[in-house]
């Protein structure tokens, strides 16, 4: 009898309950039935959060849509040097002009192996800083070849790039006799030009008659090569009467910048 009793109690305390619930506008919810329908926007703030509760895990991954956080979910000032990653910089690359000033990039902390190739255009870079071409040359007053008939190198130019260009290369000179031939009356002779010891243009032809020296007209070549050590020459040979060659001139000009 009192086990009936006490059953009776409990069942009435528990409509009671219920009825108290319904009639003051309260509602229950079972665990796991709470959805983001059931929040209001902007309604949850830090300190509903637990601290340690969001982890990296917790954040959409940055490749799928609205994934990732932007510049509108940190605050101001969020970000400082302890969230970077060490590796990242090196020491002073980001600094304070003066103590109270905001950190920024220091001076010559970005160097040419952080910038990718291609990205810079005229308006990122002074010209003022680029300075001139690059120019290289050598003079000889006098060559006197062999007798074999042989060429040789007469004057050489070398010279580094610091990366692949064209470059123009201007060849001068002139010759004078030292003998004759005794059937023509000329002293006969002729200059090629090479290019890391490999010949690059024909034979020009050089006779002086008697007395009057003979001028080579200039050889102008735009010869585009690699970045390294490149060296440019101007060989001669006297075919067959003995000719010396006078005034020999070389200037290479590189038509880009190191």
């Amino acid at each position: 009898m009192l086990r009936r009793l006490g059953s009776h109690l409990t069942n009435q305390w528990m409509g009671a309950l219920s009825l108290f619930l319904v009639l003051g506008g309260g509602a229950a919810y079972a665990v796991g039935t709470v959805g983001s329908e059931d929040i209001i926007d902007e309604s949850v703030r830090s300190i509903d959060v637990r601290n340690g509760q969001v982890r990296s895990a917790d954040v959409r991954d940055d490749t799928q849509r609205g994934g990732g956080l932007g510049a509108a979910d940190l605050a101001p000032g969020s970000v400082g040097a302890s969230e970077l990653n060490p590796l990242a910089f090196v020491g002073l690359d980001i600094s304070r002009a003066t103590p109270t000033s905001p950190f920024e990039i220091a001076t010559n902390a970005i160097q040419g192996s952080e910038v990718s190739d291609g990205t810079l255009t005229g308006l990122d870079i002074t010209e003022s800083t680029l300075g001139g071409f690059d120019g290289h040359d050598a003079y000889r007053d006098l060559c006197d070849t062999p007798s074999d008939n042989s060429f040789r190198d007469c004057l050489t130019v070398t010279f580094a790039l610091g990366r692949a260009m064209d470059v123009l290369v201007v060849y001068g000179g002139g010759g004078s006799h030292g003998s004759f031939d005794s059937d023509s009356g000329l002293a006969v002779g002729e200059c090629r030009t090479k290019v890391d010891g490999v010949n690059r243009l024909e034979p020009v032809n050089l006779a002086t008659e008697w007395d009057s020296p003979v001028g080579m007209a200039s050889i102008i070549n735009v010869i585009p090569l690699s970045a390294g050590t490149h060296t440019v020459a101007l060989a001669c040979r006297e075919d067959p009467t003995d000719m010396h060659f006078r005034d020999l001139t070389i200037g290479v000009v590189e038509l880009g910048f190191d």
